[in-house]
């Protein structure tokens, strides 16, 4: 993931394992998003 960034637009959503390094930067002011965690 932080190899390989994806730009993602309003509606957007992506998923990878959460044991791969990512990153994550708001590229215009005022961003929010909203992160769901499963564990297994």
């Amino acid at each position: 993931m932080a190899a390989e960034p994806v730009e993602l637009h309003p509606g957007d959503y992506i998923a990878y394992p959460a044991d791969v390094p990512h990153i994550f930067r708001a590229l215009e002011p005022g961003t929010t998003a909203v992160l769901v965690s499963e564990t297994v």
